[in-house]
Parts: C-alpha cells; sequence; structure tokens
C-alpha cells in the first residue's frame, strides 16, 4: 500500500475488510486528512496486475473503512477469497465446562477479528464478557440471562461469518451492481421511498413507544430480509427499490 509520508516504510495497518498490509510506497498524492480536502488520510491499496485487477480497482473505487496500525511482528494477510473465521467452523465452547482447547480457539478467533487483544492464555473469564456483548450487539441473544448467552454455539459462529465474510469477487459486484441499480430510480420514486420511511418511523414509534432498542431490533430484521429478497428477485425495478429503502433505513 501507498501511504503519507509520515507512516515509516514497513508499517503494517490493519484495513477493514482487507486485512493486514505493510507500507511500502509514499508519494505526494497520499496525503493526510484534511490535506487537499481529504477527512481522513488516505491510502491507496494496490490491487496486483492486468485487465481483471484494473476492473476490480475500478469498481471497488474510494471508501472510507476503518483501520488501524498494528505490531510490526505481526503478519500480512491479504486474504481475497475466504474468511479469517472459516477454520473456527466447528468450534463449540461450553460456558459451563469450558475447555482449555476450545478456549483458546475462541481467544484466536476474536483477535483474529480485532476485538480481543490481550495474550492467549486458556483463560475463559477474560473473554466472557467480550463474548456476551458481541452476543447482544448482533442479536444472537436479547439478554444475558437467554439460554445461549456465554455460550460459543452455531448461532454465534453464524454470525462471526457473516459479518467476517469476505469473498473480493462477490463484494466487487453486489457494489457495482446496487450502484447501478440506484441509478434506475427516479427523484419521484426515490421520494416516495422516503415518505414510506417516515410512515415506518411514525409507525414504529407508536408501536414500540419510543424503545430506541426495540426499533432498531426491528430495522436490522428488516434490512436482512431486504437483503435476502434482494438476491432472490429478478425485477430489477423492484431490486432499485428495495436496495434504496434499505439503505435510508
Amino acid at each position: 500500500m501507498a501511504a503519507p509520508r509520515n507512516y515509516a516504510f514497513g508499517t503494517k495497518i490493519y484495513l477493514e475488510w482487507m486485512w493486514i498490509w505493510s507500507v511500502e510506497d509514499r508519494w505526494w498524492a497520499i496525503v493526510n486528512a484534511w490535506e487537499r480536502w481529504h477527512e481522513y488520510d488516505r491510502i491507496d491499496v494496490w490491487m496486483w496486475y492486468g485487465d481483471e485487477w484494473l476492473q476490480r480497482a475500478l469498481k471497488w473505487g474510494t471508501r472510507k473503512v476503518k483501520w488501524y496500525v498494528v505490531d510490526n511482528n505481526q503478519k500480512i494477510t491479504i486474504e481475497f477469497d475466504e474468511s479469517p473465521v472459516t477454520k473456527y467452523r466447528w468450534l463449540v465452547v461450553d460456558a459451563e465446562k469450558p475447555e482449555d482447547n476450545s478456549v483458546k480457539k475462541l481467544q484466536e478467533l476474536l483477535k483474529e477479528t480485532w476485538i480481543y487483544n490481550w495474550a492467549i492464555d486458556w483463560d475463559y473469564l477474560k473473554i466472557k464478557n467480550i463474548l456476551i456483548k458481541y452476543q447482544l450487539e448482533n442479536w444472537v441473544i436479547e439478554s444475558e440471562y437467554d439460554e445461549e448467552a456465554w455460550f460459543f454455539w452455531e448461532k454465534t459462529y453464524a454470525v462471526f461469518r457473516k459479518n467476517f465474510w469476505i469473498s473480493w469477487d462477490w463484494i466487487f459486484i453486489e457494489k457495482y451492481i446496487e450502484a447501478w441499480a440506484l441509478s434506475e430510480l427516479s427523484l419521484l420514486e426515490k421520494a416516495k421511498l422516503d415518505a414510506l420511511k417516515a410512515k415506518l418511523e411514525i409507525l414504529l414509534e407508536k408501536k414500540y413507544k419510543w424503545d430506541d432498542l426495540k426499533i432498531s431490533k426491528f430495522k436490522k430484521s428488516l434490512i436482512l430480509t431486504i437483503d435476502r429478497s434482494v438476491k432472490t428477485i429478478n425485477n430489477q425495478k423492484k431490486k432499485s427499490e428495495l436496495i434504496y429503502f434499505r439503505d435510508i433505513l
């Protein structure tokens, strides 16, 4: 990658969705935040040679992503076609009788996904609260008293798989299609969907008595339903409308 001049050559940087890269270039166009109207530090990622990679780069475009400078001992982990959580597919951690090896693997999973930053030491108590927080934030459970709370089972793994799945081809294709689909909607059609969203907000406030948590949960469920529908609908206009409505939720 290329980074601004205040980043030393060899600096390892974790980029959200693109894992760990190394700073190998610095040049005048790659600037810090607030230089040349850039809101954040600019970073350029090299996507390899050839027409195929050029198309991938063009479809990826310019994006804002979260990033962290990591220890230089970290390995470069550019993974284009596989999720970092795939190898934990069969991991099970019983909160009542946590086995050392399973706890170790869960610590490794949490560390690889940048949720846990401490030693791999088989200590379940160190990750117990981290796990419950992740389960609550991702609606795996509704409260810490649920039966599945504190346990790492299939349902929790499925959320990790969804959140950290990264097939580059699919990301490129999905974003390219969505950008094209949205351009198909007229301003009037978008205005109608905006009005529909406003009506939904009113209905939710009445139904849930301004309970933000319940409203947020309903919206998240609706967005997941829309995402599933988008993948099965053949009518391009309907698909465009669903994508737009999902994005304004």
